[in-house]
């Protein structure tokens, strides 16, 4: 109720905002992983704008394993691209900046991050520090 101040609604999918009712009621529309759905952003938010809270996840990043940090840096930069293409996204968020574990649904251990759990970094870490560096090979 506070017109000074911005409210969001983030949600992994779009039919749950729906169902919930949650549409219309926020000046920046939240997605989160469905980058398929930024084009309708105008018809569910007052100012037009969408912030992807979340995307990129790639669960099974183990450092060191070559194959899985390219499928990462892949699905990033497919990601990115795709945000970077669309007039109504403000900004972006990668999950997850670190590996992790959670109790949730027994996931002991979860390798999204851009860097391990000791803060090491993955191919996806310096693909992120180049493209935004503005330093081609700084990375």
């Amino acid at each position: 109720l506070d017109p000074d101040r911005f409210t969001i609604y983030a949600e992994n999918h779009l039919y749950r905002a729906k169902r919930q009712k949650a549409l219309n009621l926020v000046d920046v529309w939240g997605c989160n992983y469905e980058l398929d759905v930024l084009d309708e952003v105008p018809a569910y938010c007052a100012t037009g704008v969408a912030l992807v809270s979340e995307c990129s996840n790639s669960p099974h990043a183990i450092r060191g394993d070559a194959a899985m940090e390219q499928d990462q840096v892949d699905r990033i930069t497919r990601d990115l691209d795709t945000i970077a293409a669309h007039p109504a996204c403000a900004g972006f968020f990668i999950w997850s900046f670190q590996d992790y574990a959670t109790l949730r649904k027994k996931r002991y251990a979860r390798h999204c991050g851009l860097v391990d759990a000791w803060r090491q970094p993955k191919k996806a870490a310096g693909m992120l520090k180049e493209r935004f560096s503005g330093a081609p090979g700084d990375a």
